[in-house]
């Protein structure tokens, strides 16, 4: 592996534990377990579908994935054309993977990303903690791939 970074959601998982703990103290002394479990299984749900972003280098492919790995994307190295640091003003959207004007974002937390151009024109953004970092390992790993598919 080149290249492995996670991303935790720890803003919008605070903000959703601070609101579901105090109506889950207010459910459970009237007796609404059932209600209860429903915000615990929310909330866990929640934390193994989109609460980490893990970004992934490999020699042949950059791949997100969501949570646990249940949701993914895998992008051959082969078809970035460019890769470049920026911002993203979705960060309000929680994590995920959304669909914006300016193509697809993949984000756990915060509003710094790369911006990716693939050979077939779509656009992509990877939210992350270290967006210069992630823009060197892509630009390395295409290139060294690059030259192990010419020199084939």
């Amino acid at each position: 592996m080149r290249y492995q970074r996670r991303t935790f959601d720890f803003p919008w998982f605070g903000v959703l534990t601070a609101v579901a703990m105090p109506v889950g103290f207010v459910l459970a002394i009237d007796g609404h377990w059932s209600e209860v479990g429903v915000l615990v299984g929310t909330l866990v749900t929640y934390g193994i579908l989109v609460g980490m972003l893990t970004v992934l280098i490999d020699d042949r492919a950059l791949e997100l994935r969501l949570g646990i790995g249940l949701i993914r994307r895998r992008i051959p190295l082969d078809t970035i054309v460019s890769v470049d640091a920026g911002r993203h003003g979705w960060w309000w959207l929680g994590p995920g993977a959304h669909w914006t004007p300016s193509g697809w974002l993949w984000h756990a937390a915060g509003s710094r990303a790369i911006k990716l151009t693939l050979a077939d024109g779509r656009r992509l953004r990877v939210g992350t903690d270290e967006p210069d970092h992630l823009v060197v390992a892509i630009r390395t790993a295409a290139s060294e791939a690059a030259g192990r598919a010419a020199h084939r």
